[in-house]
């Protein structure tokens, strides 16, 4: 064990001497050209295989419209085929794909601003098996009468979509958020009342079922509240989570909206105080939504938004947007925060990107994939794709956890017993064919009663994987 250990620490401490610092390009993800414009969407499968959308027509040369999916080296995974992909109502017309997720069951959904895909009417929300055909298992009908800006999984196969539409499937008003049922029905067990008065940005779901969403509204259902509200799982406003003010600004708009493992919430957009208080571009708030004082970034970001922000395991933030700057130190439109709001120096991604990033996603490894509206990253060719090294979820002590991790009885009739070290860690239990079971947080207990008879993977931050025989 001792020797196990020393390996894997030498292996860690070499990374610097080979360039590989937080924050710089990762050569080994080559996109070539990369997509023709802008990258709005990423999601990572569960094999590592890496989905991006967009308005692009082209990805390194190759025809292909708004969603293709890559190998893990950045190269065009021709397995997968969308035949004449996401179009508008007529050829050329301009179309996004502002968010993409990914069932356990290994299916797609995309989601955004068009009216097509392969030639058949999908208004702004379709599904597509994982061969990249459409799903016809999946039927919104007339889909939305406007954008759908993001979409957010439940665990029992129900889909909430948020953006700029009031109706669904042509049925009665549904103001900006709506749940859809696995087969693309609307689940009229889900009531908003009179919901959001304006655009869903951001969706996330707590560990209870209760929703969180952020965007351009200034009221829920008749009640105020200012550009972030959490809902109860009916759809009605959960009154226990106040903001106050909420977001305010000039632009005071939240873009991203993300939970942390204790509750706490970060939002982050285009805002320049958070109920009062100065915060620039972003804020944590404690679980009953007022502002937490204990996240403080300074001047935060500068000028533009804070587009995307994802938790890392130690809840630092990576985030990309628009900004110049960080509390005064240049980071442009990348950037690692610390878990108390200040930057973290040590991520240090150089000259960043020439332009705007709009989108993130952090593989199993911990590298941090980055798209947008750049063409260039630290001062390397990137077609708007660019992947970066990243150490804070595969850290020393991240490692010393996962040799300590165990578990048992295995094989188990889908109760197995998980012991560790005691520190925080997240898991991911995966299937034969490396589709996403679910992903856990710190639990004594994994639960796979209610799966086929079969074998599983736990997957660590850091690469460690245990087969689970369930019986």
């Amino acid at each position: 064990m001792k020797l196990q250990l020393l390996t894997i620490l030498l292996v860690i401490l070499s990374w610097g001497l080979y360039g590989q610092s937080p924050g710089s390009l990762d050569l080994s993800f080559d996109p070539g050209t990369g997509a023709n414009t802008l990258v709005e969407s990423i999601a990572v499968q569960a094999d590592g295989k890496i989905l991006i959308g967009g308005p692009f027509g082209s990805y390194n040369g190759t025809a292909i419209n708004g969603i293709v999916r890559l190998n893990s080296d950045g190269s065009l995974d021709t397995t997968f085929d969308p035949g004449a992909g996401v179009m508008g109502h007529v050829a050329g017309q301009q179309y996004h794909v502002y968010d993409i997720a990914i069932q356990s069951d290994g299916k797609v959904i995309l989601a955004g601003a068009f009216h097509n895909f392969d030639n058949t009417p999908r208004d702004r929300i379709v599904r597509l098996n994982s061969d990249g055909s459409i799903d016809n298992t999946f039927d919104p009908g007339n889909g939305t009468d406007g954008e759908v800006r993001a979409i957010a999984l439940q665990n029992d196969g129900k889909i909430l979509i948020g953006g700029s539409f009031t109706r669904y499937y042509n049925l009665s008003s549904t103001p900006y958020i709506v749940r859809i049922n696995p087969d693309g029905t609307k689940d009229n067990t889900f009531t908003p009342g009179n919901g959001a008065n304006s655009a869903i940005n951001s969706l996330a779901i707590q560990s209870d079922g209760k929703i969180l969403i952020a965007g351009d509204f200034t009221s829920y259902d008749g009640t105020t509240r200012n550009r972030i509200a959490r809902v109860n799982t009916d759809g009605s406003l959960d009154t226990g989570f106040d903001p106050g003010m909420g977001s305010e600004g000039v632009f005071p708009s939240v873009r991203a909206v993300r939970i942390q493992d204790d509750g706490k919430i970060i939002a982050a957009g285009y805002f320049d105080s958070f109920n009062g208080t100065s915060r620039g571009k972003i804020a944590r708030l404690n679980a009953d939504g007022s502002l937490d004082p204990s996240f403080d970034p300074g001047t935060g970001a500068d000028l533009n938004a804070i587009h995307k922000v994802e938790i890392l395991s130690n809840n630092d933030l990576i985030l990309v947007g628009g900004f110049y700057n960080y509390n005064g130190t240049s980071r442009n439109s990348i950037a690692r925060i610390n878990a108390d709001g200040s930057l973290d120096t040590d991520f240090d991604p150089g000259s960043g990107c020439n332009n705007t990033g709009e989108t993130l996603a952090i593989q199993s490894d911990g590298k941090v994939l980055i798209g947008g509206n750049f063409g260039m990253y630290d001062g390397t060719s990137r077609g708007h794709i660019a992947r970066v090294y990243n150490d804070a979820t595969i850290g020393i002590a991240e490692v010393q956890r996962d040799l300590a991790l165990d578990v048992y009885p295995n094989p188990s009739n889908g109760i197995f017993q998980v012991s560790h070290s005691g520190h925080s860690m997240k898991y991911r239990i995966t299937n034969l064919s490396g589709v996403v079971v679910r992903d856990w947080n710190t639990s004594p207990t994994i639960n796979l009663s209610e799966y086929a008879t079969d074998v599983y993977f736990l997957q660590t931050g850091s690469g460690k994987v245990i087969k689970l025989f369930k019986q």
